[in-house]
């Protein structure tokens, strides 16, 4: 049971190990004695749950009875659950388009009605369907959605087995680090609960994503924490399963005296088990051991024993097939007899008819009225039947409205999403006619006067200055078009790796200290540390850029400029903080609106686009970060983004083992 349970949480599927031992012959008893009528709902819903994995027919029929009894008596709650008892059954039978009907319509109501606890069992359903039709991202989505319910009830069991599942989502996308990362949380909340099995399970779990990655060591581990859990639940089978994991990866890094340990270790609880597939595996092994050590003697010894056991295992399941021969023999015969005294009972009818014509004038009556009421309950049950399944199409009709809706809301938010474009658009020929024009014609006069030679040397050097002045914020207002331009056509592709931040910010410092000396103002940069993020290098470049020049182009002379950052659970949040004018609060409102783009004059008569601040803010939140800004008329101005935290997998084992 312990390796079947492990390979389902890997494909995502999920196993309420309580259920196993519920018996639905005490469940039938409760169903019998309940009294009223909510309380016969929740016998049922129960009934149907504990047969989820014995006879999803039955649990499938009694959902639809507990549904039924639940409506006539307006009890919500019992309607819900019938709803997605009846969904899980189809779920096991694998008919998902049924699943995702009955599903969503018991989702449907527990949101009207705002129960949270149904909701997340719900939606994890749901993303169980969509895991299995591999439609990943799907799954995905409704996964987070059911976790964001179960952190607010602190529903912790529910909550490792979702996380599980997020796990095993990140696997499938072969997202080693995410899964790692959820499996881990799955296992700690296991562990805060005492959940032995489930932490005993993760741990399992866990090894055996390190050994597919080739990884022993870690895998070995896992596989020896989960092996001391086993010892003491006394679970025979999972210790047989981790010793012989471990045995075959000693025997693969030709440590054939430990891996010997381990597989007659494996081999002993194999024999208690009284299971010869296990036996089979572990005497499958010491013949490949012994192989490898070149000891023939043993290994052929080894092999004829596996494959002894291989054959027994084979004869085993003969002999069941000739059981159910010999029973269905047994029956036959037994049907013969009946048939035969069923044939003699006939003839002594016939006899008696012959005297008791009353007797037979009553039976033939009782008979037409066991006919007509059969038919009577047939006419009924195919009512039913049509009844439920015009409650099935009327259901497909609404989820297909439903379907229409939501395409009209994407028109009408892709129309929203043109009218912006067009808005940029505008803006952008705006900036590209009068703000670059201006300063590009500025540029030639200057150079023509340089050209004919009419200035002095000294005039000819201040010149120079401000044609380098001119060039400079000519060349960042190309830049910020350009990659503003790039990002609202979706030409820009994010490649996010591991960026050392301090790296990043003093090679922009060391590029506007000049700027900063010129002016006489104090550039700090108290990011001492390396910190390490995850983000598209030249886009965090550009951002810091930005604000620098800006916190540098608002702030008067003897003023100051700082940054600094802060780690923030798992981002890290950088402030640029300048001593200049500020910004009033209208305004900042209309900073990161390019419907309100605009720009203001420096305090050495610096001019902008405007464009910066809506690059920075694109740029950030492609990186999955915000942006804000804090500030006030002559206080000066604080400028925040964040960025997420780079972890990295050497981390996130290193921790996992500490705990």
């Amino acid at each position: 049971m312990h390796r079947i349970i492990v390979w389902l949480l890997v494909l995502g599927v999920s196993i309420p190990l309580w259920g196993q031992s519920v018996k639905t012959d005490s469940l039938h008893i409760v169903v019998m004695g309940a009294t009223g009528a909510m309380q016969k709902v929740d016998a049922l819903n129960n009934l149907a749950d504990a047969y989820r994995f014995k006879n999803t027919d039955s649990t499938i029929s009694i959902g639809t009875k507990a549904l039924l009894l639940a409506k006539r008596n307006e009890y919500v709650k019992g309607e819900i659950i019938g709803l997605y008892n009846i969904g899980n059954g189809y779920l096991s039978q694998g008919d998902y388009h049924r699943t995702l009907s009955y599903l969503l319509r018991a989702l449907g109501i527990a949101e009207e009605h705002e129960n949270d606890s149904v909701q997340a069992m719900i939606l994890n359903s749901v993303g169980t369907v969509y895991m299995k039709t591999e439609k990943l991202d799907q799954a995905l989505y409704y996964y987070e959605k059911a976790k964001l319910l179960v952190e607010k009830q602190k529903d912790q069991f529910l909550l490792a087995k979702i996380l599980g599942n997020i796990g095993n989502i990140y696997w499938a996308q072969k997202k080693i680090l995410e899964s790692l990362h959820y499996k881990q949380e799955s296992l700690t909340i296991s562990r805060e609960n005492n959940d032995l099995i489930g932490v005993a399970t993760e741990l399992y779990n866990i090894g055996l994503i390190y050994l597919q990655q080739n990884r022993h060591d870690y895998a070995l581990t896992f596989y020896k924490e989960s092996y001391s859990l086993s010892e003491r639940l006394e679970d025979k089978e999972g210790l047989a399963f981790c010793s012989f994991d471990m045995g075959e990866i000693y025997l693969h890094q030709k440590d054939y005296k430990t891996s010997l340990v381990y597989i007659d270790k494996g081999l002993d609880q194999a024999k208690k088990l009284k299971s010869k597939n296990l036996v089979y595996r572990g005497y499958d092994l010491l013949f490949q051991l012994y192989e490898k050590q070149k000891d023939y003697a043993k290994a052929l010894s080894y092999h004829k024993l596996a494959t002894a056991t291989k054959d027994s295992v084979f004869s085993l399941e003969r002999e069941k097939v000739l059981k159910e021969v010999q029973t269905d023999y047994d029956l036959n015969k037994k049907q013969k007899e009946i048939d035969l005294l069923y044939k003699d009972k006939t003839m002594q009818d016939a006899q008696l008819h012959s005297q008791s014509i009353q007797q037979n004038i009553l039976i033939f009556g009782l008979t037409l009225i066991a006919v007509v009421a059969l038919l009577f309950w047939i006419n009924m049950q195919s009512r039913k039947k049509i009844n439920m399944l015009l409650e099935q199409e009327n259901e497909l009709v609404r989820l297909q409205k439903e379907e229409i809706f939501n395409q009209k809301q994407e028109i009408a938010d892709q129309n929203q999403k043109l009218e912006a474009l067009n808005v940029t658009k505008d803006k952008l020929f705006s900036i590209i006619s009068h703000d670059l024009r201006s300063p590009l014609n500025t540029l030639q006069s200057m150079l023509e006067i340089v050209r004919d030679g009419i200035l002095s040397e000294e005039e000819t050097v201040e010149i120079t200055g401000l044609l380098y002045k001119k060039v400079r914020h000519t060349s960042d207002l190309l830049d910020n078009l350009l990659n503003w331009a790039k990002s609202q056509m979706e030409g820009i592709r994010i490649h996010q790796e591991n960026v050392n931040l301090q790296e990043l910010i003093q090679s922009n410092v060391d590029l506007f200290l000049p700027q900063a000396l010129e002016k006489k103002i104090v550039l700090e940069n108290n990011v001492l540390m390396p910190v390490h993020v995850n983000a598209d290098k030249n886009m965090l470049l550009l951002v810091i850029r930005n604000l620098l020049n800006n916190a540098i182009k608002f702030t008067t002379a003897q003023g100051c400029v700082r940054i600094s950052a802060e780690i923030q659970s798992e981002k890290v949040v950088v402030c640029v903080q300048d001593t200049g004018v500020g910004i009033d609060s209208d305004r900042i409102d209309k900073l990161f609106k390019v419907q309100s783009l605009f720009t203001t004059y420096g305090t050495s008569n610096e001019k902008g686009t405007g464009l910066g601040l809506l690059l920075c803010k694109d740029f950030v939140e492609k990186n999955g970060g915000d942006i804000w800004v804090k500030s006030s008329i002559n206080q000066g101005s604080r400028f925040y983004f964040s960025v997420p935290l780079y972890v990295q997998l050497r981390e996130i084992s290193s921790f996992t083992m500490a705990s």
